[in-house]
């Protein structure tokens, strides 16, 4: 039998041809998704925490609840709008 690996990245093709409990634990363990907003925002607390402008750091707040309708789209109106 020869196995269609094309799909995979470079990087996990050899997991394949472990056992299947390693697969799975390969499969299973936590990984991180980095997003491009999401390190834009890292990097603004890093770099606000490391050169702060003053003693108290400015409030940033993330919007989430205008997220809500794409997250979640089942998501009742009631429970967002009282997140407002």
């Amino acid at each position: 039998m020869t196995l269609d690996l094309s799909h995979l990245a470079s990087s996990v093709k050899e997991e394949a041809f472990h056992d299947a409990p390693t697969r799975i634990r390969f499969v299973q363990t936590a990984r991180w998704v980095e997003f491009a907003r999401g390190r834009l925002a890292l990097e603004e607390l890093e770099r606000r925490y490391q050169y702060p402008s003053c003693a108290r750091m400015p409030c940033m707040r993330f919007p989430l609840e205008r997220y809500l309708d794409r997250l979640l789209p089942s998501f009742p109106q009631k429970i967002a709008a009282g997140a407002q």
